[in-house]
């Protein structure tokens, strides 16, 4: 049972990342969309 629930857990930390990540891609998609000039001072 401890380890199903840890399982859970786990899932939901790497569900949560993934969610981040996608945010995070997609604002830096936007920003380099809304201002390429600005790309290689950013990178």
């Amino acid at each position: 049972m401890p380890a199903k629930s840890t399982n859970a857990r786990l899932a939901k930390i790497r569900l949560m990342g993934e969610i981040m990540d996608f945010l995070v891609n997609t604002m830096m998609l936007n920003m380099f969309r809304v201002d390429p000039i600005m790309l290689p001072v950013k990178l």
